[in-house]
């Protein structure tokens, strides 16, 4: 099994999903790893309306955060098409790794709910960023994107104590949820 194959079994991408290049940036601290995957050339992708088999209208490149690589950052590379439908005209599909809109990936995702059951968060607010997968009390964590809230915001995290976390928040980011999710399985919704 070659360095390609291995990746592409770790990323879990199916048909018409496959790991085109990787590049390894040592030039950089810390490392980088980008992964850059594309689809099969001509593939029908489905309709993100009603689910037909479309062909694509245009790409758009997209990156997520991937989880790390041993110690090296992660990246994922894609192209990702909008279909067009007959019925819904063109639309943005959605691609098996990550929620739309999210500029993490399903498994960075899993891992960073990991660790707010276990410690204090404390965010920035940012577009893409965190605020779409925090719930209940835990999004009092976010504090707007300037030095002084952040101070605040550290301050209150330290002196007072963590939210407590219900576990219904947590079941986007179970394994079993982000794994059906990722093999784009249509019982995870």
């Amino acid at each position: 099994m070659d360095g390609t194959q291995i990746l592409t079994l770790g990323l879990g991408l199916e048909a018409p999903w496959a790991l085109k290049d990787q590049h390894l940036d040592t030039a950089v601290s810390p490392h980088r790893l980008d992964l850059y995957v594309e689809a099969e050339r001509g593939s029908l992708y489905p309709c993100p309306e009603c689910g037909e088999a479309c062909p694509a209208h245009d790409f758009a490149d997209r990156i997520w955060r991937h989880l790390n690589f041993f110690q090296h950052h992660c990246y994922l590379h894609a192209r990702v098409p909008r279909t067009k439908c007959p019925e819904h005209g063109v639309k943005r599909i959605e691609v098996p790794w990550a929620r739309p809109g999210s500029d993490f990936t399903l498994l960075f995702e899993q891992a960073a709910m990991s660790l707010v059951k276990e410690m204090p968060v404390l965010s920035v607010d940012c577009p893409g960023g965190i605020r779409s997968i925090l719930k209940g009390g835990l999004e009092g964590s976010v504090v707007p994107h300037d030095e002084e809230s952040l101070a605040r915001g550290l301050q209150a995290a330290l002196e007072g104590e963590p939210p407590p976390v219900q576990e219904s928040w947590l079941d986007d980011f179970k394994p079993e949820t982000v794994a059906a999710r990722f093999m784009h399985r249509p019982d995870a919704d």
